[in-house]
């Protein structure tokens, strides 16, 4: 048994919200554990959108061993890379470079 996929959207709009999407991913990890779902921590990630708390952000860890997630500036979202600038640069570099790969 695992559960294939799973995302977190949270606004911050002030400090107490990290607090709360703490407490959101901590709840999905509980939830997780009690059904028996292993989540692959590895596969983990975060991304923060904006700057206007990111120097403030606390390090998110989940699992017993305290292994702490990774911060990326992008993600891909079915399929489409998106990132922290909810900018498309990513994506789109990446389809041109596999479509001149093609006329090679």
């Amino acid at each position: 048994m695992y559960a294939d996929y799973v995302e977190l959207y949270s606004v911050i709009t002030d400090p107490n919200d990290r607090d709360v999407v703490l407490d959101r991913l901590h709840l999905i990890q509980n939830w997780s554990s009690s059904w028996q779902l292993d989540m692959s921590y590895k596969k983990c990630n975060i991304m923060y959108c904006g700057e206007r708390f990111l120097p403030d952000m606390p390090s998110v860890t989940l699992n017993s061993d305290d292994s702490i997630l990774t911060v990326v500036y992008s993600a891909k979202d079915l399929g489409v890379t998106i990132d922290s600038d909810l900018k498309f640069d990513c994506h789109i570099t990446a389809i041109v470079a596999r479509a001149n790969q093609l006329d090679n």
